[in-house]
């Protein structure tokens, strides 16, 4: 038996039929380079550089601070009870500097760590 063809499933079937694809132009040849004359080099004038400063500066002065004094008033500041904090705030208003000649740091780790390393804490 055969199926009458209506106009709605030619046009399916045109449909399903993909467009004709037009020939892609071949490209040119590329040109042969030719060889241009060789110029010659302008000659670069070399700037004066300035000579280098020196970039590191002296070695600042080291300051020697005789801990033993530091270190018994820790040890009798402790023996009080005062914390690290409050140790740190009383040994910075005496006036006393650190190995390094500096103020006590004041969440007292300075402190801590020199009563650590002299056995005290």
């Amino acid at each position: 038996m055969a199926t009458k063809s209506t106009p709605t499933t030619n046009r399916r079937r045109l449909a399903a039929v993909p467009e004709p694809v037009e020939p892609v132009a071949k490209k040119a040849p590329a040109r042969k380079a030719t060889a241009k004359k060789a110029t010659p080099a302008k000659p670069v004038a070399k700037k004066a550089t300035p000579a280098k400063k020196a970039t590191k500066a002296a070695p600042a002065a080291k300051v020697t601070v005789d801990m033993t004094a530091a270190i018994e008033r820790v040890r009798a500041l402790r023996a009080e009870g005062q914390s690290w904090r409050l140790l740190s705030a009383t040994l910075n208003d005496e006036g006393v500097k650190t190995t390094r000649g500096k103020t006590w740091a004041a969440n007292g780790t300075t402190a801590w760590n020199l009563a650590q390393a002299n056995g005290i804490a």
